[in-house]
């Protein structure tokens, strides 16, 4: 099990890096899906399904975000 501080640093991390990402994700791979891990964008997959695979797959520890690229609401 992840220990919650390590994850919520993660989540920080990951999240910020995608928040600076994302207008020029916007203009390369506006509605994929974005792999993040360590504030590094691992790579971009055609839909939630394949990148929570994928991540699952290559992180075990669960310390990535998944993130649709789409215009802030």
């Amino acid at each position: 099990m992840i220990e919650t501080g390590r994850f919520a640093e993660a989540l920080k991390v990951n999240d910020n890096a995608f928040e600076k990402l994302l207008p020029e994700l916007l203009q390369t791979d506006r509605g994929r899906c974005a792999l993040l891990r360590d504030g590094v964008l691992v790579r971009t997959f055609p839909n939630m399904s394949e990148a929570a695979s994928s991540a699952q797959e290559s992180f075990p520890d669960g310390l990535y975000i998944l993130r649709k690229v789409a215009p802030e609401s």
